[in-house]
């Protein structure tokens, strides 16, 4: 099972070059990061991955999470987009993994509204 979540933080950036450059910062110690180019915009993309052990019956089970986002500056103005993809299938994550990345080539900030000079939604 995968998880999908959708969420606008506010960032008040000088343009998406500076956002990006904090992203990529910000998630430096990711187990993966990569900028690249979407529909949307340059967008920098994140991959995590945790183990924990619980106990269960006496047992200990090991669970690993898995996910992976998309942190996508708004182009004309503050906010910043991030789509996210959670799992804790360790077995199916690559095609989870790759799931997500063709969801993120589906979004797309709505055109930039002429009286506040922003794009401040995004479609599917």
């Amino acid at each position: 099972m995968a998880v999908m979540n959708c969420f606008l933080l506010p960032s008040n950036h000088d343009s998406p070059q500076t956002a990006i450059d904090g992203l990529q910062q910000h998630h430096r110690n990711a187990e993966h990061i990569e900028t690249v180019q979407l529909p949307a915009g340059e967008a920098v993309i994140a991959q995590w991955r945790e183990s924990e052990s619980i106990t269960v019956d006496e047992q200990n089970i090991d669970i690993t999470k898995h996910a992976i986002t998309a942190w996508i500056p708004n182009p004309s103005g503050p906010g910043l987009l991030g789509v996210a993809v959670t799992s804790n299938n360790t077995e199916d994550w690559t095609h989870i993994a790759d799931m997500a990345k063709g969801i993120f080539e589906t979004v797309e900030w709505n055109p930039i509204n002429d009286e506040t000079n922003t794009a401040t939604a995004f479609a599917w």
